[in-house]
């Protein structure tokens, strides 16, 4: 991917503790960590196929430079849909370029 390529600004959030309300449900609560350029491309087709063989329910391809740290219980905010972390592979195992499977999840 070249710099072109990565022409979306990305939000990486975290989970974060939230109390709990008076029926003891703490639901989801997220904390904004970072901005990132990236790209998303949805899977479709031979790709979705072979990435269900490896991860379940994977949706979607986001490539960056630069992963803020994230892990598999982080999501990505992209425009106003949300992509759960699956997987995180160092593309060329270089650290200049990172591959993250992702699960969409209507918010």
């Amino acid at each position: 991917a070249t710099a072109g390529d990565r022409r979306f600004r990305l939000g990486f959030e975290k989970p974060a503790p939230k109390p709990a309300d008076a029926y003891g449900d703490q639901g989801d609560a997220w904390v904004a960590v970072a901005t990132r350029w990236g790209s998303v491309a949805p899977l479709s087709g031979r790709n979705y196929w072979q990435a269900q063989q490896a991860q379940s329910d994977v949706t979607h391809e986001v490539r960056v430079i630069d992963t803020a740290g994230a892990d598999t219980s982080w999501r990505i905010k992209h425009q106003n849909r949300y992509l759960h972390i699956v997987s995180i592979i160092d593309v060329k195992q270089d650290r200049n370029e990172y591959l993250l499977l992702c699960r969409e999840k209507v918010a």
